[in-house]
């Protein structure tokens, strides 16, 4: 159920970051367009559009290098988690097995 979970939980965050990151992408580009077109100048408009075109690239790197980065840190915690509650189960397990043990003693 957690691993459903989990995985779910990631790809919907992937879903956003890759969207806002297109986005964004999307803005520089019409940005830079219309920029261009105000100052209808071939080297300035160019210029922009080579700015804007690395600034999308950058977010869209950043988004998801920050997505890697989260979906590590929730791998992480979900490995830690299943580790303390099998060594939990099988405290319980032990504790129960010593009281069996002790009840069939008893009587």
């Amino acid at each position: 159920f957690f691993v459903f979970f989990f995985l779910s939980f990631l790809r919907f965050t992937l879903y956003l970051s890759l969207s806002s990151s297109l986005f964004l992408t999307a803005f520089h580009l019409f940005l830079s367009f219309f920029l261009s077109l105000c100052f209808l100048s071939l080297s300035v408009g160019v210029s922009l559009f080579l700015l804007f075109l690395f600034l999308s690239l950058l977010s869209f790197f950043l988004s998801f290098l920050s997505f890697f980065i989260f979906a590590c840190v929730c791998f992480f915690f979900l490995l830690l988690s299943s580790s303390l509650s099998c060594r939990f189960g099988r405290e319980v397990s032990r504790c129960v097995g010593e009281f069996e043990g002790e009840r069939e003693v008893s009587s």
